[in-house]
């Protein structure tokens, strides 16, 4: 080995910097909430800082290793995350339970979020009750299991598209209007666990990510943030329009001559 390569191994190793310290960086890894993985926009509380997330988008990592976020008002449970699509499933938690023990406890209120906008292809359930005896009898087929004993109380889930509804959901109380997604199911309580599908709205994370960051929030502004591992100095990833986070040294050769060149964060 020459001389001219002993000294620039020297000068590369004295130019390293120490990546990974910075707080921000090692803060906001990914965590795993039963096999979900949480990341920007999500941030898990009390394990992760908020400044990993989105505000609002703080998620419960329950003791069944359930991720619970609140939505309009009501519990849902994550059932899947796409990052690259920017949509999450959920699940309303009083439809996973096997008895639907709760469904009267879930009020009628319209799907309004600023978070996250209802995909295009959603449907929708009608919960009813307190219907007529005549449209009890129509609509036995419906009914929800063990939901209770009195049946004055009996609900009842129906498609809303469905011929035969308008004739008899008049006769009965409306309890909620419920989006679902997919196909219809002869069993409407299995289009009720599989939930909806919901895009956030929130700045697109990938250039972060592509140029080796992680993505959080300014703490003071809220503003999108791309932590970088190299420095404590905090890019936003609006503006990210290079390839890399941090700074690249690359050794070039050209016969007896060296060139040690820099691609910088811009």
């Amino acid at each position: 080995m020459n001389v001219i390569t002993l000294c620039n191994l020297f000068l590369l190793l004295m130019l390293q910097p120490s990546w990974s310290l910075d707080p921000y960086y090692k803060a906001c890894y990914p965590r795993a909430c039963g096999n979900l993985s949480i990341s920007y926009p999500f941030y898990i509380r009390g394990v992760q800082e908020p400044y990993c997330g989105y505000p609002d988008f703080g998620v419960t990592c329950d003791r069944n290793n359930r991720s619970i976020i609140n939505i309009s008002g009501d519990n849902y449970i994550i059932q899947n995350i796409s990052y690259d699509d920017q949509s999450v499933r959920v699940t309303k938690s009083a439809f996973l339970h096997p008895v639907f023990h709760c469904i009267h406890s879930i009020p009628n209120r319209t799907f309004n979020d600023p978070r996250f906008q209802l995909s295009t292809s959603h449907k929708t359930i009608l919960l009813l009750q307190n219907c007529t005896e005549n449209s009890i009898k129509r609509l036995q087929h419906n009914r929800i299991t063990c939901i209770s004993e009195n049946e004055n109380r009996t609900a009842f889930a129906v498609y809303e598209q469905e011929n035969y509804v308008e004739k008899f959901a008049v006769n009965c109380d409306t309890m909620a209007k419920v989006p679902y997604e997919g196909q219809n199911d002869s069993n409407v309580e299995n289009a009720l666990r599989r939930g909806i599908v919901l895009n956030w709205t929130t700045s697109n994370c990938s250039a972060c990510v592509s140029s080796g960051g992680r993505c959080g929030v300014d703490e003071l502004t809220s503003e999108p943030r791309c932590f970088c591992p190299c420095r404590p100095h905090i890019y936003s990833f609006l503006r990210l329009n290079t390839t890399y986070c941090c700074p690249v040294i690359v050794l070039l050769n050209f016969g007896n001559r060296s060139i040690l060149k820099f691609s910088f964060f811009t």
